[in-house]
């Protein structure tokens, strides 16, 4: 008999997992930033391990993204505001130079 390749997981296992509270969960859910579980009776709702596992690593990979592009900003503003100072510096030295002349 072959087993199956990941287990259910119960509302209080996934926040447990993702490190969340379980009302937190619930908000996820209604707000569709987590995907919804799979109802498997009337009162029964359980997420497969495998599909958590991979809106986790899907989210750590936009996380990874996000971070890089955030980075290449934050490089791109320093690097035009140490030319703008040098800008300006030179002009005033120019400046001073015009008036001592």
């Amino acid at each position: 008999m072959i087993e199956p390749q990941f287990k259910y997981l119960n509302f209080r296992q996934v926040a447990e997992y993702r490190g969340i509270s379980i009302s937190t969960l619930y908000a996820d859910v209604a707000a569709g930033r987590f995907p919804a579980g799979e109802r498997l009776g009337a009162n029964t709702v359980r997420w497969r391990s495998d599909v958590v596992a991979a809106w986790l690593e899907e989210l750590s990979r936009n996380s990874a993204t996000l971070a890089d592009e955030a980075t290449k900003k934050a490089k791109d503003r320093a690097r035009l505001a140490v030319e703008g100072k040098r800008r300006k510096a030179a002009e005033r030295a120019s400046m001073a130079a015009g008036v001592s002349a």
